[in-house]
Order: C-alpha cells, then structure tokens, then sequence
C-alpha cells in the first residue's frame, strides 16, 4: 500500500507541474518557444497555414538557394539583392566591393557543402520557411527564408550547437 501511495504522490506531483504551469521546474523556458514558434517538423507542422506539403516548401526553397549560390559565385551583386531579404552592409558600400565579393566568395563556400537531402526538416507558414539539419557532430545547420512581395528571399543561416535534447534556435521560424 505504501509502494502505491508513493507513486500516486508521484503521479499527482508531475501532474502538478506539467498541466499547473508551475515554473519552478524551468520547463516553461522549453514549452513556450515552441508553442509560438512550432515543433520540429517530424513532429508535424502546426505552423503551417499554406496548401502546400513539405516536399514542396523545401523544393521551393532550395531553388532560391541554388540561385543564390550561382549568383554568389558570378559575383552578381543585382541577382543577390533579387534573392536577399536583408543584404549586407558591405555589399551596399559601393567602396567596398571587393570585400563584398569576398563576403560571397565565403557564403558560396559554406553553403555550397550541403545538398538539399541535408535539410531533412522544414518549418513553414505562410510568410517565413526554415530548413534545418539533423545534428552532426553536435552542430546543426538552419536556412531562414522569408517571403517578401510574393517573393522568396534567403534571410540568414545559422549554426546551432548541442544535441536533439533541448530545442534551439535552428529548429524554429
């Protein structure tokens, strides 16, 4: 009897603190991001809000991002403002093009390592679409897109560091 009041205690406690809300246990700082940002798409996509399914998202995506590669890699500063939510200070400093050159150069290099079947996992609504990775060696690599006028433009890429136990910033819109 006293082995089933221990575990009814414990029952009641993880009761308390999953559906109470009590904040205490640090699990709000987990739960509230993804509820306002969305789960990690093997889970699903409850922030989605478009007709179209994954495999479309992400192959819309990665155009945009095979555009930008050979833009970057012509040194075509108008063809990357087309597909850039946000460019960079030093490619509007006209006095700096060599080094905006370089900064594409970079993006080129880095971004051109992946193909497509890397980002296995995609966030979406109707404004923004995030591509992400499974960890690998404790790194993980997220692609932001954003819709501007109807159209698809890359907004940043990120490195987030650490494991599938917690969620980060690479996982989210």
């Amino acid at each position: 009897m006293k082995k089933q009041n221990k575990t009814l205690i414990i029952l009641i406690a993880i009761g308390v603190v999953i559906f109470a809300g009590y904040e205490g246990f640090g699990w709000k700082k987990y739960v509230k991001p993804l509820m306002e940002t969305g789960f990690p798409s093997e889970l699903g996509n409850p922030v989605s809000k478009s007709d179209k399914s994954e495999v479309e998202v992400k192959a819309e995506a990665w155009q945009v991002v095979e555009e930008y590669l050979g833009y970057a890699k012509a040194h075509d500063l108008e063809g990357i403002k087309k597909l850039t939510y946000t460019l960079s200070e030093t490619c509007t400093d006209e006095s700096k093009r060599e080094e905006c050159y370089e900064l594409m150069d970079s993006v080129y290099n880095i971004i051109s390592i992946f193909k497509s079947t890397d980002f296995k996992h995609v966030l979406w609504n109707d404004r923004k679409i995030t591509l992400f990775t499974d960890y690998k060696d404790g790194t993980r690599t997220a692609l932001y897109f954003i819709k501007d006028n109807n159209a698809l433009k890359i907004a940043g890429m990120k490195f987030c560091f650490g494991d599938n136990s917690i969620p980060d910033e690479c996982s989210s819109l």
